[in-house]
């Protein structure tokens, strides 16, 4: 009984060993852009306040390896509306985590001009999280990019350097 299932059971391992940890994929974002995610983001479009407009918000989200990966993107009336936004809408980030700006994890180098910034915070729930965001205005858009994982020990060593740069910089188009 054991040797008829073994044929299958190596079949199943193999599959899983060569599964890779953030399986990436593009998909449309917004302003010709094209994202990066790490695992099949769903997508939810609506309509959100800030800074006194009704605008609408595309988000593409997904979990991977135990982080949550989202962009929000929210369309403006205007490209100098949509400037305007943009500290609104780091702000308002900052409140939702009830976060403060942190150093970045030890050993990660992806750093600014075009660098997440750093938060550590916590989730509507109180589990604490650290969390890195990138904030950019493309035409009439505000995109707000987050990577959010727990709080618990180190930053989670499968986000390395190379899927935070996958993921923030794979998201705008090179120029």
């Amino acid at each position: 009984m054991l040797l008829r299932l073994l044929p299958p059971l190596c079949a199943l391992v193999a599959t899983v060993a060569c599964s890779p940890a953030l399986n990436w994929r593009e998909v449309e974002g917004v302003a010709e852009q094209r994202w990066w995610f790490p695992c099949k983001p769903e997508r939810v479009e609506r309509q959100v306040t800030l800074q006194g407009h009704l605008v609408p918000a595309r988000l593409a989200a997904c979990d991977a390896q135990g982080a949550s990966w989202s962009n929000l993107a929210m369309e403006f009336p205007s490209p100098a509306e949509a400037a305007a936004a943009l500290a609104v809408a780091r702000t308002s980030l900052m409140a939702n985590l009830q976060a403060e700006e942190r150093a970045p994890p030890q050993g990660v180098a992806v750093q600014a001009p075009r660098g997440p910034l750093w938060l550590s915070g916590h989730r509507s729930g109180g589990e604490a999280v650290t969390a890195a965001a990138r904030f950019q205005v493309q035409g009439r858009w505000v995109v707000q990019q987050v990577l959010l994982a727990p709080a618990a020990g180190d930053w989670p060593r499968v986000l390395d350097d190379g899927a935070l740069q996958t993921f923030f910089d794979g998201s705008f188009p090179q120029r």
